[in-house]
């Protein structure tokens, strides 16, 4: 399982690796090396061990379908936020975005990392 070895799998590395699986790629060590970022604190021996397995066709297409989804609900998120932006553009320099700011940064976090930051 690659959520054993890899701390984030929709970083870097895991999303190459996720990103070969859907596309059906046999993936070797000399590719793994390539999509892994040198950062990655995991083995290339151990995150070959946690992707070898049995990937069906229907496990390939259900990881696309949340793939896909996964990326319209980044770029709605992306177009919400540039939403907000605009709109609290007239308010800029006052104190609310400061509180804002802040609430922002606070909120994202607690979102992206629940309460391991």
């Amino acid at each position: 399982m690659l959520t054993s070895v890899l701390s984030d799998i929709f970083g870097l590395s895991g999303r190459r690796i996720l990103e070969a699986i859907l596309n059906g790629e046999k993936i070797k060590t000399d590719g793994l090396r390539k999509m892994v970022d040198w950062r990655t604190k995991a083995s290339i021996t151990d995150i070959a061990s946690a992707i070898n397995g049995r990937i069906r066709r229907h496990h390939r297409d259900m990881l696309r379908y949340h793939w896909d989804h996964m990326g319209y609900l980044e770029q709605t998120i992306e177009e919400l936020e540039k939403q907000i932006d605009q709109l609290l553009s007239p308010y800029r320099g006052s104190r609310i975005i400061g509180w804002y700011t802040w609430c922002e940064q606070s909120c994202r976090s607690h979102f992206y990392c629940g309460d391991e930051c």
